[in-house]
């Protein structure tokens, strides 16, 4: 193969594509020519045929179709054959139709900075002489004309010449579609010259998912202040030296309504200051939109008097990727936005059909809706967009993970906001699309300008080689989502569209599994159009096949499966969570109850001691203060009984009687008896006033006292249990109190924990004794003195007072102490205990003083509680 032959091919179909014919067939026939290059051959050859057919050399571009059909590759001969069908057919015709519009289009592509061939003058609908006027309908195939007037994105780059063979390359040939070559062959099906008006669309349900979709943003808007303003007012609470502010608790619903309506009034005029400023949008004259697009021009001006309307203002976006999109509150402030890609890439009647699109959703009024989530929506991904840029440019990991998550949370507010208006954004192209067939009369147009948006958009992301920010922002106000064209522009050149869109319209369940989509299925849009094309007895641009669906239910299942996991997950996890929630409920019920028993029986032994010993101080405080006098009133008596008996002689019968009754022994023990007795009133005294301090039923608050009287009052209370009985010696009590602050607790509770220790401390003792005595009783020896004694220290530590209480036990194992403080948790015989001691101890040292509390043992030797309270509390 010659070594020029590579650049020649491509020089040709550059030229082809440029509109330079002749330079086009000087570069292609001796390749075309060549026997040693098969795949550059049939290359240069179809390119020839395009040439010739549009410099009127119909002769020639049949004679090298007839040479097509002889290949031996079975896509090129149905190629050939239907370009040789549609040259016989337009030899036959007037040389006049050579202006109607192409049928092959050609891909570049195009930027929004190169210089767009100027496409020429054609005759629109309104201006073509009558016998150019389109049939109704037609079995032609459509006719060839210039790749310059045709406008398109590139689908795949023209693979090197005998670099694979042709069926690598080459997509699938059907009646209603070919590519060849990276080149996708239109069938170009034609309009309507006269077309009776559709049937007048129910617009109840735009109309209410319009009204749901406001209330829906407004809901969601005003949720989020609602906890932005309560986060703020939590936050301040918390921070010291701050208020909360009255302000931020006072319900936003009016204020936020009354705002929603005025950014609706004024969308326009700020769309245009953020799209300006955002994405660089620009005026666009109605001059340059005619040098695009004459029909388009028309079409405006036709559809704005009928309706009495202004022109909507114009406006264009710098943008590669083909969208078009309309904001505004009313039809006289509407604008309509472009981007330059879309005017490039589409032919003259197909961006008059998509401008008739946008003139569809100012006539529903579904566009104010959609302008102020689009105004709602715009600054915060662009706070996103900021803040991921941040993201990616920060080196170190310790910033890298906020940044992260303030990006994630940005955007879950944007999808949360635009979630809204899915179903608008989807229900509403419906209409539109009805809105532009019926202005035009060409649904013909508005599918290829779909396919070819979205052929645009995927042939943008590709070279981007990511979504741009711009087409995510925009995407629910544009005719064909970007996800619609990933997939979908890309396959283009690989597999026709019948056969790619067949789940669209053949699947029964495809709403199901495009609920949440922002855009109807491509498929099913296009549907409708072709009924509305067969509506007016025209051929329609695509053939879908009418074979009934061979999808089962057990195959819908399986196709869901995926989907139905994520939601019976969370309901598997929040039904194991709302387990866990009840058990942990009823655990915490049950034990609150309990301690609600053992509280009410503090309570009642606290009132009971508090009662008895109320009853028991009033006799003996008159008993105590009378003593005091009767002491007195008898030391008086004695003396005056001395003085008689010194200064005067007694009767013989007094003396006798002062012998017989021991007077001076009754008068030396009369004061002693007299001060046992108040010896004993103290006694009682002491005795009923450590009844109160240990009930203290009028100190349920926090209170300064002292420990060591809670101590004390408690060790009062026990003092039975110290005392030696039949069964063991007397327990000892060694106290090494330090000089403590008072402690602001709660007296009461804490007494109580103290009368918890010391009974487990007394029952330990006991225990001990008994498991001793009844060794040497085994043993039949004498049980030798056996100490058992109870050591309570008190000690400031680091501003925490410490309080231990330690005996000599027989200790606890460690497999009893990990279980000690749980709830019903006990070691004593049934009847003797109810395995709440510790655990209330443990929940008013802990959760009540904020304390600690901890047990050390060793067996045998003895245990030792721990009680560490903050001398602050």
């Amino acid at each position: 193969m010659p070594s020029h032959a590579k650049p020649s091919l491509e020089a040709g179909l550059v030229a082809l594509k440029q509109g330079n014919y002749q330079t086009a067939i000087a570069q292609l026939e001796p390749i075309a020519s060549s026997q040693s290059n098969g795949t550059a051959s049939l290359q240069a050859q179809v390119g020839l045929v395009m040439a010739y057919a549009r410099i009127g050399e119909a002769s020639k571009a049949i004679a090298i179709s007839q040479n097509l059909i002889e290949s031996n590759n079975p896509q090129v001969q149905e190629w050939a054959t239907r370009a040789l069908e549609h040259l016989t057919k337009r030899q036959k015709r007037d040389q006049e139709s050579k202006n109607v519009e192409t049928g092959f289009v050609a891909f570049d592509n195009s930027t929004p900075d190169s210089t767009p061939v100027p496409p020429p003058e054609t005759p629109t609908l309104e201006e073509q002489p009558k016998d150019q006027v389109i049939e109704t309908k037609t079995d032609d195939t459509p006719p060839m004309v210039p790749l310059a007037r045709l406008k398109a994105t590139v689908a795949t780059p023209l693979p090197a010449a005998g670099s694979v063979p042709l069926s690598g390359f080459m997509g699938s040939v059907t009646r209603t579609q070919a590519k060849l070559f990276g080149v996708i062959y239109w069938r170009q099906a034609q309009r309507a010259r006269a077309w009776q008006p559709l049937r007048k669309p129910k617009l109840i349900p735009l109309r209410l998912l319009t009204a749901g979709t406001f209330i829906a943003l407004f809901w969601v808007i005003r949720e989020m202040l609602k906890l932005a303003l309560g986060f703020i007012n939590q936050t301040l609470i918390t921070l010291p030296y701050l208020e909360p502010l009255e302000l931020l608790y006072r319900d936003p619903t009016k204020l936020l309504l009354i705002v929603l309506v005025i950014l609706i009034g004024v969308s326009p005029w700020l769309l245009d200051l953020l799209l300006a400023n955002l994405y660089g949008q620009r005026e666009f004259s109605k001059d340059v939109l005619n040098a695009h697009s004459r029909e388009a021009v028309r079409v405006l001006q036709r559809c704005c008097q009928q309706r009495h309307w202004p022109l909507p203002k114009l406006r264009i976006l710098p943008m590669a990727a083909p969208i078009i999109l309309t904001y505004g509150s009313l039809p006289r402030n509407a604008r309509i936005v472009v981007s330059q890609g879309l005017l490039e890439q589409l032919a003259d009647d197909e961006i008059a059909i998509i401008y008739a699109t946008q003139l569809g959703h100012i006539t529903h009024w579904d566009f104010a809706v959609m302008s102020l989530l689009l105004l709602v929506t715009l600054p915060i991904h662009k706070l996103y967009q900021q803040v991921s840029n941040w993201g990616d440019k920060i080196s170190g990991k310790i910033w890298r993970s906020p940044v992260t998550i303030l990006a994630s949370i940005v955007y879950g507010v944007w999808c949360l906001l635009t979630g809204t208006a899915l179903w608008l954004s989807r229900l509403r192209l419906y209409y539109s699309d009805r809105v532009a067939s019926e202005i035009t009369g060409n649904p013909n147009a508005l599918i290829r300008a779909l396919l070819k948006i979205a052929i645009g958009i995927a042939a943008d992301i590709q070279k981007q080689e990511q979504t741009s920010w711009q087409l995510e922002s925009l995407n629910l106000l544009t005719p064909v989502s970007y996800q619609q064209s990933l997939s979908l522009g890309t396959i283009a050149s690989n597999l026709s569209f019948e056969s790619f869109l067949k789940w669209d319209t053949a699947n029964p369940y495809r709403r199901w599994f495009t609920i949440n989509n922002s855009h109807p299925l491509m498929g099913d849009r296009i549907e409708r159009l072709c009924q509305i094309a067969r509506h007016w007895h025209l051929d329609t641009e695509l053939h879908f096949a009418s074979e009934p669906s061979k999808v089962k239910r057990q195959s819908f299942l399986l196709q869901i499966a995926p989907w139905l996991g994520i939601p019976l997950g969370v309901l598997f996890a929040a039904f194991v969570w709302q387990t866990l929630e009840l058990t942990q409920a009823l655990q915490e019920l049950k034990q609150t109850q309990t301690r609600l028993i053992q509280g009410e029986k503090m309570a009642g032994l606290g009132q009971l001691l508090a009662g008895v010993a109320h009853e028991i101080n009033n006799p003996v405080s008159f008993i105590f203060g009378n003593l005091i006098h009767l002491n007195e009133y008898t030391q008086e008596l004695l003396n005056v009984v001395k003085l008689y008996r010194q200064n005067s002689s007694l009767l013989p019968n007094v003396q006798e009687e002062i012998d017989k009754n021991d007077l001076d022994f009754l008068m030396e023990d009369l004061p002693k008896t007299l001060e046992s007795m108040k010896v004993g009133t103290e006694r009682i005294r002491e005795i009923v006033l450590s009844l109160r301090n240990f009930s203290r039923t009028d100190e349920a608050e926090l209170k300064p006292v002292d420990i060591h009287q809670g101590l004390d009052s408690t060790l009062l209370i026990l003092g039975h249990r110290l005392k030696n009985n039949n069964e063991r010696p007397a327990i000892e009590i060694v106290k090494k109190y330090a000089t403590l602050p008072l402690l602001e607790c709660y007296p009461a509770q804490l007494n109580q924990v103290f009368m918890n220790l010391l009974s487990n401390s007394i029952d330990a003792l006991e225990e001990k004794f008994k498991t001793i005595q009844q060794r040497y009783l085994n043993l039949s020896r004498k049980c030798p003195t056996i100490p058992l004694t109870i050591w309570i220290t008190t000690q400031v530590v680091n501003n925490q007072i410490v309080i231990r209480i330690a005996d000599n036990g027989l200790g606890i194992p460690e497999e009893v102490r990990s279980h000690m403080f749980d709830p019903f948790f006990t070691t004593k015989a049934p009847g003797k205990g109810t395995g709440l001691g510790l655990s209330i101890s443990h929940q008013i040292i802990v959760e009540k003083h904020h304390g600690q509390i901890k047990c050390s043992s060793k067996p045998g030797e003895g245990t030792e509680f721990l009680i560490e309270i903050p001398s602050g509390n």
